[in-house]
């Protein structure tokens, strides 16, 4: 017989069933990354700060900028009703100066005129504890002298302190008050001067230099006054 009768022929091979819309016979599996380890892992950069190019001082070209000044807040002072600022010593603002209206030479003359009414009282004083040993003294008249010269002191202490006050305030009312004082005491003075029970050469002389002063005080206090309202 022949060999061809006892042989099959093998069956077909049917091709595997792929997936619909697949080109490729076969799909590979999908990579996934693996997460990265701690040291490898890259920190986000930090940009450096940029350094100001400081100037070269040894150069000639470069130039420092000046400093600049703040201006000067001016603040509007608060008036009194003679037009003073209350609090410290006055001033009248022009601009960016400021004028100080108190007199110099009469705060001095306030000062030599405290002094010596100190040496005029006991100078005064002792004359008249004097005049009543050595002379006869009527007793009313002694009364009468004490009690002027104790008045005067009195007086004259109040008149200082207005005359001060007044200047370094810089306000007129203390000064006229001072001004009013003044002429009470140039009485008192040309009374020892003139109308005293007993008059002494020393009493001419003392009470000569205190009227000068108290007229030398008086022109200081007018011409101060006049600068306040100016």
């Amino acid at each position: 017989m022949p060999a061809s009768e006892n042989t099959r022929s093998p069956p077909p091979r049917t091709p595997e069933a792929h997936p619909k819309g697949s080109g490729n016979p076969r799909t590979p599996p999908l990579e996934i990354p693996e997460p990265a380890s701690g040291n490898n892992r890259r920190d986000p950069e930090i940009p450096e700060p940029r350094l100001r190019k400081q100037p070269n001082p040894a150069s000639g070209n470069t130039r420092t900028p000046p400093p600049e000044i703040p201006e000067p807040c001016h603040r509007k002072p608060s008036s009194t009703p003679f037009g003073r600022t209350r609090s410290g010593v006055p001033e009248i603002h022009e601009g960016n100066r400021s004028l100080v209206l108190s007199s110099v030479p009469l705060q001095i003359l306030i000062y030599l005129n405290a002094v010596y009414y100190i040496f005029y009282f006991l100078a005064t004083l002792l004359m008249i504890i004097y005049k009543s040993q050595v002379f006869s003294y009527p007793d009313s008249n002694l009364a009468l002298d004490l009690a002027l010269l104790f008045i005067m002191a009195i007086l004259e202490s109040i008149r200082l302190y207005l005359g001060t006050k007044g200047n370094l305030t810089e306000e007129e009312i203390p000064l006229g008050l001072s001004l009013i004082i003044t002429a009470g005491n140039v009485i008192l003075s040309v009374y020892f001067l003139v109308w005293e029970t007993y008059i002494l050469r020393a009493d001419l002389i003392i009470n000569i230099i205190l009227l000068v002063l108290y007229c030398l005080e008086v022109v200081l206090e007018v011409f101060t006054i006049a600068s306040f309202f100016r």
